[in-house]
């Protein structure tokens, strides 16, 4: 991350991080029913075994990177929605479409600040003891408790040099409402 305070992209990535936190406490809430507890840094254990991970990129005119999210297995059994498919086939769609979810959200609060993204589609991978590495100097990541299990969430961002942020007048819908046009 620049250390400039002069510079823009340092504003973003605080922007970024906050906004990251917000909205996936908000879509984790939804779905553990209120369970989610956003770690800080001292707070996260260090010996995750994740099992299941999506990621998505998207990229913009300045802007572009990836999100991904890594569940334990015990939590994807508690939280999937899905039903009416084999298990590991509803658990990959689910953990997909979370990450789906979750980039759509965080893209409708960039909007304001003049970002254009496009999101790509999401690669879900399954192993063990999954890690995620950054490729760049703007990584944030954010982890999530519920219940035993932890919730690591990605954000990996090369910043372009001419990153202007400015807040203007806010024009996106709510998250899951429908625009005709």
């Amino acid at each position: 991350m620049p250390d400039s305070a002069t510079d823009p992209r340092a504003e973003f990535y605080v922007l970024a991080r906050d906004v990251l936190r917000n909205v996936a406490t908000e879509l984790l809430q939804h779905y553990s029913n209120g369970n989610a507890i956003a770690l800080e840094p001292e707070q996260v254990p260090s010996n995750d075994e994740f099992v299941l991970a999506a990621a998505i990129g998207f990229a913009g005119p300045s802007l572009n990177g990836t999100l991904a999210v890594a569940f334990r297995r015990p939590l994807l059994d508690r939280l999937s929605p899905l039903t009416g498919m084999p298990q590991e086939l509803a658990h990959g769609d689910w953990i997909g479409e979370l990450s789906n979810q979750l980039l759509g959200r965080l893209k409708n609060k960039l909007v304001p600040y003049g970002l254009d993204i496009r999101l790509g589609t999401p690669a879900v991978v399954e192993g063990r003891e999954l890690r995620l590495y950054a490729s760049g100097k703007g990584h944030i990541e954010q982890r999530f408790r519920i219940a035993q299990s932890v919730v690591c969430v990605w954000l990996d961002m090369i910043v372009g040099e001419d990153l202007s942020i400015q807040k203007t007048e806010d024009s996106t819908g709510d998250e899951g409402s429908v625009i005709l046009f």
